[in-house]
């Protein structure tokens, strides 16, 4: 059984990068990495598209349906590499990752960005890259369950590869941010904070912006 462990880096809570930026970055929605942000949305985006035009398209020729399982397989794959590896550390620095020892231990490792680290995230951005890591796996969900209704096991199992693979760096993120430990209890507590923060802050700045839109 994999052990669990965290790194020696300081665990953000929920929202916890937006506040301790605030004063040093720019608080207007300005994309800094615009690079990142396409690249972290555009290969879920694509295999979404892809299933859909497929599903609606292809209704029992295997050879076209086993080509765009590939198609989108490999964007699933290659999403997933990007956001476990490039833009979770970029956009919300975040990582997790897995270590097997000489003796064939595995650990997993669930880290957040140092408070002390020059290089600072950008709240925007970090929402972002939350909100596509969110909606995505949700799509797929919805998907599978539409595939249940249809009772089309081909795209039911295409629909469930998807959210697994989604699922497993949605899952992978949150751990960092709740600093990789405190079981369930912890990680609903957190995005109980989190949500809550947003909508505070959503209010609250909705009030700030009136007066400069008259």
């Amino acid at each position: 059984m994999a052990a669990m462990s965290e790194s020696s880096d300081v665990a953000l809570e929920f929202g916890a990068e937006d506040d301790q930026n605030a004063t040093t970055v720019n608080s207007s929605r300005k994309i800094y990495h615009k690079l990142y942000i396409f690249l972290h949305f555009a290969f879920r985006c694509a295999a979404i598209i892809v299933y859909l035009i497929c599903e609606i398209a292809i209704t029992s020729d295997p050879p076209p349906f086993i080509i765009s399982f590939l198609i989108i397989l490999i964007l699933l794959a290659v999403d997933f590499w990007i956001v476990k590896n490039v833009t979770g550390r970029i956009l919300a620095g975040l990582r997790w990752w897995n270590h097997v020892d000489e003796l064939g231990k595995s650990t997993w490792y669930f880290e957040s960005r140092k408070k002390t680290d020059p290089i600072k995230i950008i709240p925007f951005e970090s929402q972002l890259f939350w909100i596509a890591l969110i909606i995505a796996p949700t799509l797929w969900l919805g998907f599978i369950f539409f595939s249940i209704i249809k009772m089309n096991i081909r795209w039911l199992i295409v629909c469930s590869i998807a959210l697994g693979l989604q699922g497993a760096n949605l899952y992978g993120f949150i751990r960092c941010r709740s600093g990789g430990g405190g079981g369930t209890a912890g990680l609903t507590q957190s995005m109980r904070n989190f949500i809550g923060g947003q909508i505070v802050k959503q209010t609250a700045d909705s009030f700030t912006r009136l007066p400069t839109q008259e």
